[in-house]
């Protein structure tokens, strides 16, 4: 059995036992409302999962044409987005889609510090962004056309040159269960127990019970995940699942901001529980590299 087939297998453990969780609370009078609501949430789960792992289970080939769709379809999707709050610039879907799926090339074709540098461009435009910006905003204040060259085009270019590694895309599908794990218990965690908001000036959605939940979540599963198949030094996992908590969080906050500002909930929807593709990765979009860069840079014990 495989490294990859594991890491699949281990993952769909902690997808039923998170079924096993809601089925429980489903059961419960005082949360029974509140959990039944996520069941379609939990099957769109299951969904991704698979359309996530077949590439990578079948091969290189297979992995780099799905990324390609994945990078011209969130281009496109965040394009879609600036133009609802910029009318004039409807023409640019397509070019900017193109431009994204340009870079995605580009990234293949890098060197790995190539990577380096244009992630590193994309977390200072990322970390001023969350810092500077603030809802709910003017009206008219829509994003420039330039976003998507930075958001998802930057970390689209750092996740192509990762991927054009075949050592390092076990970083890739690994960071993307991770996220998933992060996402799914934060979101469970948000909707059942959720008071406090996490992040008043750029997310309605985000708790901080829910982060703690998805945070403890990961944690747990990394622990089972590095026992089990990674056997990793605990600096090295202690640094896994602080880089994929921040990064996963960071991802979710440029894309959410690209949307309030352009005055729409979601990125053109691919499935209805989700949203776009862009809603569904945009965490992983950046977490992906940032595994992808330790583990070529720490190596994997």
């Amino acid at each position: 059995m495989t490294f990859e087939l594991k890491l699949v297998m281990t993952v769909w453990v902690i997808w039923l036992l998170g079924g096993a969780i809601l089925g429980l609370l489903s059961m419960i009078p005082t949360t029974a409302g509140r959990a039944r609501a996520l069941w379609g949430l939990l099957a769109s789960e299951a969904l991704i999962i698979a359309f996530a792992t077949v590439p990578f289970l079948l091969g290189t080939v297979f992995a780099e044409i799905a990324f390609a769709v994945l990078a011209l379809r969130t281009g496109w999707e965040c394009a879609v987005a600036i133009a609802a709050g910029r009318e004039a610039a409807s023409w640019a879907k397509w070019p900017l889609a193109m431009v994204v799926g340009a870079l995605a090339l580009a990234g293949w074709l890098s060197a790995i510090w190539v990577a380096v540098i244009a992630y590193a461009v994309f977390a200072v435009w990322s970390l001023w962004r969350l810092a500077t910006v603030r809802f709910p905003e003017p009206s008219g204040k829509g994003d420039g056309l330039y976003v998507p060259l930075l958001f998802p085009g930057l970390p689209v270019f750092a996740f192509a040159a990762v991927l054009a590694d075949p050592a390092l895309q076990i970083a890739l599908l690994a960071g993307f269960f991770f996220v998933e794990v992060f996402d799914s218990f934060a979101l469970l965690g948000g909707r059942m127990w959720g008071r406090t908001r996490a992040f008043p000036g750029l997310s309605d959605r985000k708790t901080l019970e829910g982060l703690v939940t998805g945070f403890a979540a990961l944690c747990i599963t990394l622990v089972c995940v590095n026992i089990i198949l990674l056997e990793l030094p605990w600096p090295k996992l202690v640094l896994a699942v602080a880089a994929t908590a921040i990064a996963a969080i960071v991802g979710d906050l440029v894309a959410s901001s690209i949307k309030r500002r352009a005055g729409v909930k979601d990125f053109p929807a691919v499935l209805p529980n989700q949203g776009g593709l862009l809603d569904i990765t945009d965490s992983w979009l950046v977490t992906g590299p940032v595994l992808g860069l330790l583990l070529y840079y720490l190596g994997p014990n």
